[in-house]
């Protein structure tokens, strides 16, 4: 199993966003907004956005939220965003349980294109562009995941059960119980300063898992735990993330 990866800088919301058609029923800034359910739509069935970083840069992943579509193609560019002269990955299935779909590969590009098709209008709630930090020792055994689902149920004075639906989100915890050095000085600590629990980060929890978007989740730290020095160059640290919705 790959060790753990994790973003916590969004290119994507610095870039500038292109889009097919003109006449959206709601705007592409909207991949920009922090809620996933506040999404931008098309008004067909086959639309493309392209994101401009203003200059080529590295990029570890695309992960794309809040999706109405069945297929995604990504295309990396230096000069043409249409072009894919960087990667194309050709045509990619969505994952239709979590609506999301996440793809990671190290490139240096500036352009990246986005084309969605679907059986009716296409929709969007976020995109992430950034880097992913690889954990030089990988988290302990006995992480978690859970579904969370904050549905009120009450009972009735008849016995009945009323229920007020609300959206499921998921939980992962994981413990790292050999971090180095230079995780625990380097990019754990600059998320905890950075983001601390405000800002969104992308952990990938099993990179080559083939239930990639199961073992990965877009989201707010729960906590900031300690950074514990347990030898010289041993630390350990938990994490805990929410889901965003």
């Amino acid at each position: 199993m790959a060790n753990a990866r994790i973003g916590y800088i969004n290119k994507a919301d610095l870039a500038v966003l292109s889009v097919s058609s003109q006449n959206m029923l709601a705007p592409i800034a909207r991949l920009q907004d922090p809620h996933i359910g506040v999404q931008w739509q098309g008004t067909i069935n086959a639309e493309w956005f392209v994101a401009d970083l203003g200059s080529v840069q590295p990029i570890d992943a695309v992960r794309l939220m809040g999706l109405k579509a069945t297929t995604a193609r990504i295309r990396y560019s230096t000069l043409d965003p249409a072009a894919g002269d960087v990667f194309d990955t050709g045509v990619l299935t969505i994952d239709q349980a979590y609506r999301t779909l996440t793809e990671l590969r190290l490139v240096m590009a500036r352009y990246v294109r986005v084309d969605l098709a679907g059986d009716g209008i296409c929709e969007c709630g976020r995109l992430f562009i950034g880097e992913l930090h690889e954990f030089s020792v990988n988290f302990a055994w006995g992480w978690t995941r859970k579904w969370v689902d904050p549905s009120d149920r009450k009972k009735t004075e008849g016995g009945q059960t009323r229920i007020n639906r609300r959206d499921k989100y998921r939980v992962f915890a994981v413990n790292f119980e050999f971090l180095s050095d230079a995780d625990a000085n380097g990019f754990t600590d600059d998320i905890d300063r950075i983001n601390g629990l405000t800002d969104d980060v992308l952990f990938v929890a099993v990179p080559d898992s083939a239930r990639i978007e199961q073992d990965t989740i877009w989201g707010l730290m729960t906590d900031l735990s300690p950074a514990s020095q347990q030898f010289l160059d041993r630390w350990t640290k938990s994490l805990s993330i929410e889901q965003r919705l």
